[in-house]
């Protein structure tokens, strides 16, 4: 089985959900200030870039948050699954192609 990586960089101009914060990457102890090392901060939402949305996300309640979620979960066959057509994405259209992969990944549109 071949791996793909496909996970976004996270820098300051990758694109955030409308009403996120915006991404901050700021280098707050320099070597070349004299600091004996470089020590960097990230500000972001977990909503940004490549991710996964828990069940708890949009469940709320007893429902798995992301540290739950089994890696046997998160690896293997994939469906990717791209509607650019539809604003929201339903039940039915997912269940449409379930019998394609036991996963589907919904590449979304940046925003």
């Amino acid at each position: 089985m071949h791996i793909y990586d496909i996970t976004l960089t996270i820098t300051p101009d990758l694109p955030t959900w409308p009403g996120d914060p915006p991404i901050v990457v700021d280098r707050f102890v320099k070597k070349e200030d004299g600091a004996p090392n470089n020590v960097t901060r990230i500000d972001m939402c977990v909503h940004v870039g490549t991710h996964v949305d828990a069940p708890f996300h949009f469940l709320g309640g007893d429902t798995p948050t992301v540290e739950a979620l089994s890696l046997k979960t998160l690896t293997g066959r994939v469906y990717v699954l791209e509607l650019p057509q539809v604003d929201l994405i339903t039940a039915q259209a997912l269940e449409q192609r379930r019998r394609l992969s036991r996963r589907i990944f919904h590449r979304a549109p940046a925003v």
